[in-house]
């Protein structure tokens, strides 16, 4: 796989993630929507974008990332990144309490 065709799929699980953060946002708690009302992004713009070299960076100077796999466990198993866990889209709703609070979370 080249270079271009990684950076291709890096950006489509990118918008993936927006989409994702985007849907789940009314469906946490009253609690936690008043905590995070002015954190939470509230359009797809908002949403952080992180570069896959910026990626590298934060890993290899130990920033505390929580790296989540959105693809099936099949295409996770293939490879993956080394501290990446593997969640897949269509479960990400279901195991959300598994997203630590204290880290800067990145889907890809």
């Amino acid at each position: 796989m080249n270079f271009m065709n990684t950076y291709a799929r890096c950006s489509f699980f990118t918008l993936i993630a927006a989409v994702f953060l985007l849907s789940i946002h009314p469906r946490l708690s009253a609690e936690t929507q008043n905590d995070n009302q002015d954190t939470l992004p509230k359009t797809q713009e908002e949403v952080p974008r992180i570069s896959a070299g910026d990626l590298i960076k934060q890993i290899y100077k130990g920033q505390q990332t929580f790296i989540v796999d959105v693809r099936t466990e099949q295409e996770y198993r293939k490879k993956h990144i080394a501290s990446a866990v593997s969640i897949p889209l269509n479960q990400i709703e279901s195991r959300i309490n598994e997203f630590p609070r204290d880290k800067d979370i990145v889907f890809y």
